[in-house]
């Protein structure tokens, strides 16, 4: 074995550049509101299909929490406004679970339909997210101002 100054070759550090990353977090990095362009982490077809149950009840929790702000922040329009797109994508993100979890029951895991509902399942998330974030710097705002 080639001697390193850390050791051998066999168990020298891999350098950041080349170690290998996940495919899948738990934690996507924070959007922040003044992004325009959102793109949502790549996530496999199987990944999506294996916590199409878990994204479907944090859905469920989202539309808890979609009717308590909605009452909350009705007389906000900017806040309302960027609360309404973020249901919006949500709902599309479960309308394409429904449907890639009718694919995995028919058989069809593999099919470009199902891969088409992976990819909008990210990409609805995804601007969800990015709403959620002018959500937030919405209500941050107006409260700001009324404080001063």
């Amino acid at each position: 074995a080639e001697e390193l100054p850390g050791g051998t070759a066999e168990n020298a550090p891999v350098p950041a550049a080349v170690a290998p990353q996940r495919s899948f977090s738990r934690q996507p990095a924070p959007m922040r509101a003044s992004s325009s362009v959102v793109e949502p982490p790549t996530l496999s077809l199987a990944t999506i299909q294996n916590h199409a149950s878990e994204l479907r009840s944090d859905l469920a929790v989202a539309n808890q929490s979609y009717a308590k702000l909605s009452s909350e922040y009705k007389n906000n329009a900017e806040a309302e406004k960027y609360l309404n797109r973020e249901h919006q994508h949500r709902q599309a993100a479960l309308a394409a679970i429904d449907r890639l979890q009718a694919d995995t029951k028919a058989g069809r895991t593999r099919s470009r339909a199902a891969q088409a509902d992976a990819r909008t399942v990210q990409v609805e998330l995804a601007a969800a997210s990015g709403a959620h974030w002018q959500f937030v710097h919405s209500i941050e705002t107006s409260s700001a101002a009324t404080t001063h």
